[in-house]
């Protein structure tokens, strides 16, 4: 069961001239075009130097808006194209992890031009969103009531089960043109995700409750976006 942001990868192919579609997908590796590491034991994805292993992350998101570069005519303020309002529950197994996939979400209509910013919400789930779920969604937005992220691995061949109740609004400014078959990705790379902040030398033990708003923060900063007109959830060439 996959559906957008993440903490993953977020992609956006966007199609048409004045009113286009926007195609979603998710997608969790680095910026580069170099792919992620697998473990030797399966697929698992190798993190902080091999001092830890993830095998399933699941992250909700709801609310994805384009801010516009310039108002449209007549008006004082350029507003934003709501392009789903969710949640949207985003599940990443082992194989997509390692393989850096990238999974197609939903599509919106949105009108054509240059935008500044695009805007998302981590957001925990709530008895409303569970009560509201779709039979494909039900099971998932259930097991994560009042969570926005659960991240499943192994740290120093220790299991753990990172969880977070973040609920904040991400952001990313840039030039992002929509019209044609141009794509938008919104990259989650994982590979800081258990670094100090304060000495990346250092591996953030997931199972110790000190380190859970360095782990959060770290997440926060790893989200990115980037032109991607080829749609394969890497920066297109400067």
């Amino acid at each position: 069961m996959k559906k957008l942001l993440g903490f993953g990868a977020v992609a956006l192919a966007l199609a048409g001239c004045g009113g286009g579609k926007v195609t979603i997908s998710s997608r969790v590796g680095t910026r580069t075009p170099t792919a992620l590491t697998a473990a030797s034991q399966g697929s698992q994805l190798t993190l902080a130097g091999g001092d830890v292993t993830i095998d399933d992350v699941k992250i909700i998101v709801r609310r994805i808006r384009l801010e516009p570069t310039v108002a449209p005519t007549g008006e004082s303020s350029a507003g934003e194209d709501e392009l789903g309002i969710g949640p949207f529950p985003l599940e990443f197994t082992a194989a997509d992890l390692a393989g850096g996939t990238l999974v197609h979400e939903f599509t919106a209509n949105v009108d054509g031009g240059t935008y500044k910013q695009i805007k998302f919400e981590i957001h925990k789930v709530e008895d409303a969103d569970v009560q509201a779920a779709s039979a494909a969604d039900a099971a998932l937005l259930t097991e994560m009531k009042g969570l926005s992220g659960k991240i499943h691995g192994f740290y120093l061949s220790k299991e753990f089960t990172f969880t977070s109740a973040l609920d904040e609004e991400q952001e990313r400014e840039g030039t992002f043109n929509v019209g044609g078959d141009s794509g938008l990705t919104l990259n989650i790379d994982p590979t800081g995700w258990f670094a100090d902040p304060s000495n990346a030398a250092v591996t953030l033990d997931p199972g110790d409750s000190a380190n859970k708003s360095k782990i959060e923060s770290n997440i926060k900063a790893s989200i990115d976006v980037y032109d991607d007109d080829d749609h394969d959830g890497k920066p297109d060439p400067s």
